[in-house]
């Protein structure tokens, strides 16, 4: 496995580096000829290029050089050779990474702001990261030389592997022993090599001496994402505000944010992201780093619920608060653990879209961990289109609610998640559905219900299966049931990794890395999945 590297400065050298880690178990699979890519030519693999959204031989026209006149510094996504590269349009235009389309307007952030760098039509990718509840200094210079040039940063001593894409260094570039700059990482070569950009993503102030600290750039998803600009308070004073509302109209300012979520502590719910102007073309998307140039070590979970990944929490305290709100089109939330507490009668919503109309939702753990009522996802506005899958869905409400809920004229692509414990798998209202599309999913040990029985799935889903006989009912007519606790590895773990001795799940999937809405090729994991014996949920046994 190869992947391709986004800043044209550095390319070739980097791919011939890359490719010497293909063996690496860490390393995520990327989108081969025809797959999809979400905005970057890093997803793809070798000799290959993302071009309208989609992975192709022909090299763009025009690659601007990393963070500089609407460049590109540093990859989109890790674990996602599949994000749909689409607007949302039932049919693909293909305006989502097209350098040279009119994007869609979005419809939802209310940000009127004049301004910005439109001197290009590729967007400017703007790096942040989020350490939970932390303050303190990742990395500082004593015995430790810094030396920028150009988009470089170079450290005679090794950094911390925690130390990634969306961090910043503050520095003195001037002699005076004074911190008067800012440097954010987008990009890790190795511990001692990074690419930097300053704030807006162009060339930061260069130094070779001088006093430096290495801290997250947010202390919390909710202060990275509102419009308050909540940046870390350990910052010098004179440049803590490196951010501000007119940023976060990624159309005027031609941005696309990336949002570094690390597992430094437990961040706190609720989070509502609102207020961003985004379109197919400047998006918003929030992750989880775990490949090599993303940072030294994963950040993300381990396929199960893991302990040091990054982790959304809340303690639910009235009915039906939502732990994880996006009201703000083209978004894409990738790699996140999210989790619920509270009194067994009140009810909330894990991740509630109700004013979403274009959503990615991959490779993310949504666990109820209570007996709290509830339902995992909710994509409730009408007109919206939502890509969901690679997920785990696990008790997240034991009555009266389902793991994903869906409003009846949603478009929704559906495909290879895992859901197990809930009150239903998945509900549709007014059990319409004619345009979900459900493939390769499992859902089992549910209260009720496993995939709706009275809901008309598209035409053209399939490969589901259930242990009751919902999977086998209308257009889910060739899924298969009977599926148990067995097939999986330890519930009780929220480890839904497919079992040694299971075999109902292995080898009976759908091969969907050229499926024409949701093209990927890999797991929850980021672990391959092979082009014939195709598993079905998020998982891919090895």
């Amino acid at each position: 496995m190869t992947t391709c590297l986004p800043s044209a400065i550095k390319f070739f050298l980097f791919l011939a580096t890359m490719s010497l880690l293909a063996g690496c178990d860490l390393f995520i699979s990327r989108g081969g000829d025809g797959q999809a890519c979400f905005q970057q030519s890093d997803e793809c693999q070798a000799g290959l290029f993302c071009i309208d959204g989609r992975c192709q031989s022909q090299a763009p026209e025009e690659e601007p050089d990393a963070g500089v006149d609407g460049g590109d510094p540093g990859p989109v996504d890790d674990n996602d050779p599949a994000d749909a590269g689409d607007d949302g349009d039932v049919v693909d235009d293909g305006d989502d990474a097209d350098p040279g389309d009119d994007a869609d307007d979005a419809d939802g952030a209310d940000v009127e702001i004049d301004g910005g760098d439109q001197g290009s039509s590729v967007p400017v990718q703007i790096y942040r990261s989020v350490g939970p509840q932390n303050t303190t200094a990742l990395a500082s210079g004593a015995g430790n030389t810094l030396t920028i040039t150009a988009d470089s940063a170079i450290f005679s001593n090794p950094l911390p592997d925690n130390v990634g894409q969306g961090d910043v260094i503050q520095y003195d570039s001037d002699g005076d022993l004074a911190a008067d700059s800012l440097a954010f990482i987008f990009e890790r070569d190795s511990a001692t090599e990074y690419l930097v950009a300053n704030a807006d993503g162009g060339l930061p102030t260069g130094t070779t001496e001088g006093p430096w600290t290495i801290y997250r750039a947010y202390t919390s998803l909710t202060n990275a994402t509102s419009a308050q600009n909540k940046e870390n308070t350990s910052f010098d004073d004179l440049l803590e505000d490196f951010d501000s509302v007119q940023d976060k109209d990624l159309i005027a300012r031609n941005f696309a944010w990336n949002i570094a979520c690390y597992g430094d502590a437990i961040d706190l719910g609720p989070v509502r992201i609102e207020y961003w102007g985004t379109d197919a073309t400047h998006r918003l998307r929030i992750f989880t780093p775990v490949l090599p140039h993303e940072v030294g070590s994963s950040q993300r979970h381990q396929g199960k619920w893991t302990e040091s990944a990054y982790t959304l929490e809340m303690t639910i305290t009235e009915n039906y608060q939502n732990v994880l709100r996006l009201d703000t089109p083209y978004l894409h939330i990738d790699g996140l653990q999210i989790t619920k507490l509270g009194e067994e009668s009140l009810t909330a919503t894990l991740v509630s879209a109700p004013d979403t109309t274009n959503l990615w939702l991959s490779n993310s753990i949504l666990w109820g961990s209570s007996s709290v009522g509830g339902t995992g996802i909710s994509v409730s506005n009408i007109g919206s289109v939502a890509r969901i899958w690679n997920n785990v869905i696990y008790q997240v409400g034991l009555f009266d609610a389902p793991a994903i809920f869906l409003a009846g004229e949603v478009t929704a692509y559906i495909y290879n998640n895992t859901l197990f414990g809930n009150y239903r798998g998945i509900y549709v209202a007014d059990h319409i559905g004619t345009q979900i599309t459900l493939i390769n999913n499992v859902s089992a040990g549910n209260s009720d219900y496993d995939f709706d029985p009275a809901a008309s799935f598209a035409v053209g889903s399939s490969h589901n299966c259930s242990a009751d006989d919902s999977a086998t009912l209308g257009n889910l007519s060739d899924g298969c049931t009977g599926v148990s606790a067995s097939d999986f590895t330890d519930q009780s773990a929220v480890d839904f990794h497919l079992s040694a001795g299971g075999t109902l799940l292995k080898n009976t999937g759908a091969d969907l890395s050229a499926d024409e809405q949701l093209p990927f090729a890999n797991d929850i994991d980021g672990d391959p999945r092979p082009a014939a014996g195709w598993d079905i949920g998020a998982d891919q046994s090895l």
